[in-house]
């Protein structure tokens, strides 16, 4: 099975809810507009728009759930009208007679439990004291501090069941699973060694009778690579050493998937790290994980690290643009913006 995001021309074919098209770009009117800011204009305004289109794609998706979710519910109230209809059906008509008997011993039985519940009301009445003694203190604290002992107790309980139980789910780990389209974004970024160690990919490692076969690997550290190679619109030398079971390779990026992790492949994943011995993520592990993807997304970029991606890029394009010209544009142009990646 081929990568379906590794296709160019299959991305042309795909619509965006913003409009714009797989680079993030619109009419020729729109790209004359970006060709005319300075690269940190530039940069600023594609993270902008790809965090955008994020957040339409998320929220689509929650629309199409909840459509589709009341399609189903809509679907069991009408099959459980026609149930009621179909027993209605089958139940032999009363008699006006059946009816207006059943009626009368509702209406006697309701009096004896009346009239029972008043007798047991009076002997309880009888049998207390006139004088009501007051409630001690420790009979008014102990049982509510008790109860929040318990509270307390449960809460503590959960913490540590999350931050021990391992997670069991394909989803539980696609929390922390980074795209080839996201490692773009990022890879010149200066936090980009930091945020992407721990996290997974999906990786291709070749070919099994004609079908493409990808594992589930932990980057374990980034590193540099004797070649420099294209990575969508940018390029880099940078590799991740990705880890499988006790096996670790460096692969250059080019080769992450964009698409989720299949079933299949989280089994395999799952049962190569227990037959190794290595343990598997907590759920506590992918909540932090999971705060720190999004805090770097919604991290600030300063001046100096614009600098350090603009002098990143140029160091590995083909035909380098002069540094003191885009030194100065990056001066003038600059802001400090809130970075959305």
């Amino acid at each position: 099975e081929d990568d379906s995001d590794t296709s160019s021309s299959s991305s042309d074919d795909i619509q965006y809810p913003d409009g714009l098209d797989g680079e993030l770009v619109g009419d020729e009117e729109d790209r004359q507009k970006l060709a005319s800011m300075t690269e940190a204009e530039r940069e600023q305004e594609l993270f902008k728009r790809h965090e955008q289109r994020e957040v339409l794609m998320a929220r689509l998706k929650i629309k199409k759930t909840i459509k589709r979710q009341q399609k189903i519910r809509k679907r069991k109230k009408k099959d459980h009208k026609h149930r009621q209809r179909t027993l209605r059906a089958k139940e032999p008509r009363q008699t006006k007679t059946t009816r207006a008997i059943d009626e009368l011993k509702a209406v006697r039985t309701a009096d004896r439990q009346k009239k029972a519940a008043e007798a047991e009301r009076k002997r309880n009445e009888g049998s207390e004291s006139g004088r009501k003694e007051p409630l001690k203190v420790s009979v008014v604290y102990s049982d509510s501090s008790s109860d929040e002992d318990d509270v307390g107790e449960s809460s503590l309980s959960d913490l540590r069941g999350e931050s021990s139980q391992s997670i069991s789910t394909s989803n539980e780990l696609s929390k922390i699973k980074l795209s080839r389209f996201r490692l773009e974004k990022w890879v010149h970024m200066p936090f980009f060694e930091k945020v992407v160690i721990g996290c997974f990919v999906r990786i291709g490692i070749g070919q099994h009778e004609g079908r493409m076969v990808y594992r589930i690997c932990e980057i374990v550290s980034v590193q540099e690579t004797p070649k420099v190679y294209t990575l969508g619109n940018t390029r880099t030398n940078k590799g991740l050493k990705l880890r499988f079971g006790q096996q670790e390779r460096v692969f250059r990026m080019e080769y992450i998937s964009n698409s989720p992790f299949a079933d299949n492949e989280f089994v395999k994943w799952k049962e190569e790290s227990e037959s190794n011995g290595i343990p598997l993520p907590t759920l506590q592990s992918i909540k932090k994980k999971t705060q720190e993807i999004d805090e770097t997304k919604n991290a600030n970029l300063k001046e100096e690290d614009i600098e350090k991606i603009i002098n990143e890029k140029q160091k590995f394009r083909k035909n380098p643009h002069n540094y003191a010209l885009t030194k100065n544009r990056l001066i003038r142009g600059s802001t400090k913006q809130r970075m959305l990646i």
